[in-house]
């Protein structure tokens, strides 16, 4: 496996990050199963992700592959809100998944908890379940409302 050895500064970081940003907004699969308003709750999200995702990686091609990986968890949420009287628990197993290979942690759901979730999201107003689910598969903290429940 070839290694970058492509080192940024502060200046270049700042440049990447633009071009990072620019790179997600030129992608249409990241919300083209949304509606304007919920696909603006989204790529929001995304590009307010993207600076403290790569801000302390000096290499350019391991930032790039984690904004590919944001953007694949992106593509998830899209799918998912595209279609919400579908969504199952695997879905919303897959779903962490893919946030855990963002962000190295997520949400760590039970069967049954996604079953509910599942019931739940497919009654929301789709613009409620971008927000829900963004909020959704964010690791537990201990002072975080359990998400499973009724509204």
């Amino acid at each position: 496996m070839l290694q970058s050895n492509q080192t940024c500064s502060k200046e270049d970081k700042a440049m990447n990050i633009d071009r990072f940003a620019d790179r997600l907004l030129g992608v249409e699969n990241l919300t083209d199963n949304l509606e304007d308003s919920e696909a603006n709750i989204l790529i929001d999200w995304g590009i307010n992700q993207i600076d403290p995702l790569v801000r302390d990686l000096e290499d350019e091609e391991i930032a790039g592959d984690k904004v590919n990986a944001l953007m694949q968890f992106m593509r998830g949420v899209n799918g998912l809100v595209g279609s919400l009287a579908e969504v199952s628990a695997e879905d919303l197993q897959d779903l962490a998944e893919r946030y855990a290979q963002v962000f190295g942690d997520a949400h760590k759901a039970e069967q049954a908890e996604c079953e509910t979730v599942a019931a739940r999201v497919a009654n929301m107003q789709p613009q409620d379940a971008v927000q829900f689910l963004l909020e959704w598969v964010l690791p537990a903290s201990p002072d975080m409302p359990d998400m499973s429940e009724g509204e």
